[in-house]
């Protein structure tokens, strides 16, 4: 099983719409057997797969409730001893299933840090390394915080992909994501950077080409494929529907892109994928 992490250090770039977006495309367009999880108290991926209204949860959240999600990765991360079969919740998408998150994550981290008497970065790892002959990837969507629970899943990815959109603070983002890797792969050396990736991109900016000219002249790797905007990722979040669902004939720049970036990250040789890429575009 191959574990990827989606993440940067700044919230609303795009992570849970891509980790949720890729985890789709890769059980259905390519057969793979996927299991995505969701690191991030916000649960955004959570909400895409779980089932459930949006009005419904807009309405429980505006009341002041809190939804609690019965084996959730809280409880995974929380207790060592879990059965992480137990966790792992079957999607309406055949090839495609998830490990769910709730607010009280916050809570559990605070648990998880207090707890000095076992080293507390592998928790992850561990469980995960009892479900690797059952799955081809892993999706890990992690929040927008340098924390204990981002550290579990870099500590067990074998890739990280960092998404930003075209604003200084999204790339400062970037920056401090890639300094939490630099420092987590003194332990996990196996931790490739697989690159970054805009999104809502619109060429038509200037600082979009602004922003792409400095990443360039950084160590950071730019993926040659920018995530274009689309009306069908604005809906995909409050219809509760994957974007290949709302888009079934790929008509968007968005989906096509999408598209292309699963394609790139499933490839087993990235470099030859954009050569036969830039082939079709030309």
């Amino acid at each position: 099983m191959k574990k990827i992490a989606f993440v940067n250090i700044k919230g609303g770039v795009g992570k849970s719409a891509t980790a949720s977006t890729v985890a789709h495309m890769a059980s259905v367009l390519h057969e793979k057997k996927v299991l995505i999880i969701d690191l991030d108290p916000q649960g955004n991926s959570t909400s895409q797969f779980k089932g459930g209204s949006f009005l419904e949860d807009f309405k429980r959240q505006l009341d002041g409730n809190i939804e609690v999600i019965n084996n959730s990765l809280g409880d995974l991360l929380i207790d060592k001893e879990k059965d992480i079969h137990d966790c792992i919740r079957q999607t309406d998408y055949e090839n495609l299933d998830i490990i769910c998150s709730d607010m009280r994550l916050i809570s559990i981290e605070e648990q998880m840090r207090a707890n000095v008497t076992s080293p507390q970065q592998f928790r992850l790892q561990r469980h995960l390394a009892k479900v690797d002959d059952i799955y081809d990837y892993c999706f890990m969507d992690c929040s927008s915080n340098e924390n204990l629970i981002n550290t579990n899943a870099l500590m067990c990815a074998d890739e990280v992909y960092i998404p930003t959109r075209t604003d200084g603070n999204s790339v400062e983002g970037v920056l401090k994501a890639l300094k939490m890797v630099d420092e987590i792969q003194d332990y996990n050396p196996r931790l490739n950077v697989g690159g970054c990736f805009f999104t809502c991109y619109n060429p038509k900016k200037s600082v979009s080409k602004d922003l792409i000219q400095l990443l360039e002249r950084s160590d950071v790797y730019l993926i040659p494929i920018q995530i274009g905007v689309s009306t069908y990722l604005e809906r995909n979040s409050t219809e509760r529907k994957p974007l290949l669902v709302l888009d079934r004939s790929i008509r968007s720049k968005a989906t096509k892109d999408y598209v292309a970036l699963t394609e790139y990250i499933l490839a087993p040789n990235q470099k030859l994928y954009l050569k036969s890429l830039k082939r079709e575009v030309n």
